[in-house]
């Protein structure tokens, strides 16, 4: 979005991620799966927001300026249940 004349650009934007993730522990031997120790799924969604400003005041001068917030939510599910939780997480930076 072009905004505040030429040469000033500000930018509004939206991240996404999400992950799914199957682990596991097993008894082996030689290369075949006996018994499984442990299972987890793991999944992992993460988003952020974003603002960046870029204002030239002269050809010579200029400010660069950005805002970004990102937040993320952790879900483990494992076949041995204290090890299974949700957890979420947030972080403003400059």
């Amino acid at each position: 979005m072009q905004a505040l004349g030429a040469g000033n650009l500000i930018r509004i934007g939206v991240q996404t991620r999400v992950d799914f993730v199957g682990l596991g522990l097993y008894h082996r031997e030689e290369r075949v799966r006996l018994s499984t120790v442990r299972r987890d799924d793991v999944r992992e969604w993460g988003s952020d927001l974003f603002l960046d400003a870029k204002l030239s005041w002269r050809s010579w001068f200029r400010n660069v300026a950005g805002l970004r917030a990102d937040g993320y939510v952790l879900n483990v599910a494992s076949s041995i249940s204290r090890n299974s939780r949700r957890r979420t997480a947030a972080i403003v930076s400059p």
